[in-house]
């Protein structure tokens, strides 16, 4: 393992197995599928060395239990899996967002496959955040996928709701330098299950316990760092990004010479951070969405413009600019800039 402070090439998988590392995990369970294999098999080979459970379980909800099972007694735990696999643990994630995750924390990573590389299709897994009403993150380089399980652990532990990380194929496979940080002793011990841990009889009054959990969460996210805002004041083309989509935006802005573009890129993509986006709204003309597969920010962005005074021109995979199908790429932001900058 590569010492604290040190760069090192490594993939968006590996990144964030050392994240999880960072974290301070001492659970994970999963299911192996690409493009997610690689965060188990990582955190597998330290496991006798970081004093880390790591199980390959039979199925994705298996694995989703296991690790809430992990996270309710007090270990910090992970759950890695594809984005097909999200569609058999999501049974229990629908309830497992109104139980809550306990004292200590999970974090949910879903790899999907625009594409479909290695996939039957290439479903958007970023709607199941929505669907559970749980926080929802982006990482858009490896650094951001190695940094991003700290604060995602944390964020699950303040608030006691599994965190969903949402990372693609690129990511996950593509290499880059990262920077480690400290790996820290573990200070967890398992404890009683708490006896809140039921949605029954009044599984309404859980999901008003989530709701005003989410608004706080939202709080959080419209004052995070990790959201990167235009610094010009006026721009004729605002690229909204999330995810790799991001890397292929800044190349394409490069390579084209152009000016007056601005990317807001999202990280914390659910809860949106409103006043964010609101602010780089109002400086824009028109606006360009980036992102992998499905409109997902683009139609969150397209609900929060219609209270706004001046709406301006989007532009993305629902008018056709954008394909809304297959892996995006810089040819493909190149040609959409350029006919927006026509």
């Amino acid at each position: 393992m590569t010492p604290t402070n040190h760069g090192t090439i490594m993939s968006g998988n590996e990144a964030i197995a050392r994240g999880a590392l960072e974290a301070g995990i001492g659970f994970c369970a999963s299911y192996p599928g690409t493009p997610s294999t690689e965060i188990t098999t990582a955190l597998q080979q330290l496991a006798d060395e970081y004093d880390i459970y790591v199980e390959w379980s039979v199925n994705e909800k298996v694995a989703l239990e296991a690790a809430a099972g992990a996270s309710w007694a007090g270990i910090p735990a992970i759950c890695p899996m594809k984005s097909l696999g999200m569609n058999v643990a999501s049974d229990f994630l629908l309830n497992l967002n109104l139980s809550g995750t306990g004292p200590g924390g999970l974090v949910i990573v879903i790899c999907d496959d625009p594409r479909g590389h290695s996939s039957s299709n290439e479903q958007d897994s970023r709607f199941y955040a929505k669907a559970a009403q749980i926080p929802l993150l982006e990482p858009s380089t490896y650094q951001e996928a190695k940094d991003i399980i700290p604060f995602a652990l944390n964020l699950s532990q303040e608030y006691q709701v599994p965190v969903v990380i949402r990372s693609t194929t690129r990511l996950s496979h593509s290499r880059g330098l990262v920077t480690n940080g400290e790996i820290p002793k573990r200070e967890w011990s398992v404890g009683q299950l708490n006896d809140d841990l039921f949605n029954v009889p009044s599984p309404h009054l859980k999901h008003r316990n989530l709701l005003n959990k989410m608004e706080q969460i939202s709080k959080v996210f419209e004052e995070s760092s990790w959201n990167t805002i235009p610094t010009k004041k006026e721009i004729d083309v605002l690229i909204i990004s999330s995810g790799i989509s991001r890397r292929y935006s800044e190349e394409a802005i490069h390579l084209l010479g152009v000016e007056n573009i601005g990317i807001l890129n999202l990280v914390t993509t659910y809860p949106l951070p409103r006043k964010i986006v609101e602010t780089a709204l109002n400086q824009a003309k028109r606006v360009l969405f980036s992102e992998e597969i499905d409109p997902f920010v683009e139609e969150e962005v397209r609900s929060l413009a219609i209270e706004l005074d001046n709406i301006p021109e989007f532009h993305g995979k629902r008018t056709g600019v954008i394909p809304a199908y297959g892996e995006m790429s810089t040819d493909i932001m190149q040609e959409a800039i350029a006919k927006l900058k026509k």
